[in-house]
């Protein structure tokens, strides 16, 4: 499995951006900082393997996540995702591509009670 940090937001943007871990390293917590134009401008801490976090209220500009891991052995370790650009708060074309669609359903489950919501996820 590969190890990355994802950053998504849904295709019709309506100010939500999406930050979720995946891979296999145990920690303590996480604490994920949504940086836009290379400044932090929210934090959210989680403690959950796969759970995601969501930063409402975002408009148009560059945005970039970084996740703080706290280990149970007291290290610490950073992970860096994507650039995500969002230029427009206007609805995608219906042309749009499906290989750069993404939903968040899985075959059986949920992800923070997200179900059937398409996003564009950065990289």
């Amino acid at each position: 499995m590969t190890t990355e940090l994802l950053i998504f937001r849904n295709l019709d943007f309506d100010g939500i951006v999406f930050v979720r871990y995946e891979g296999r390293a145990s920690f303590k917590s996480i604490r994920y900082q949504l940086q836009k134009d290379d400044a932090v401008i929210s934090e959210q801490d989680v403690t959950r393997p796969g759970e995601t976090a969501h930063f409402d209220i975002q408009s148009p500009g560059v945005y970039r996540a970084k996740a703080l891991f706290k280990h149970a052995d007291g290290s610490t370790s950073v992970l860096d995702s994507s650039p995500l650009t969002i230029q427009s708060t206007t609805p995608w074309p219906a042309s749009a591509k499906a290989g750069s669609v993404r939903s968040l359903k899985g075959g059986h489950c949920f992800y923070d009670n997200i179900d059937n919501y398409y996003l564009e996820r950065a990289g």
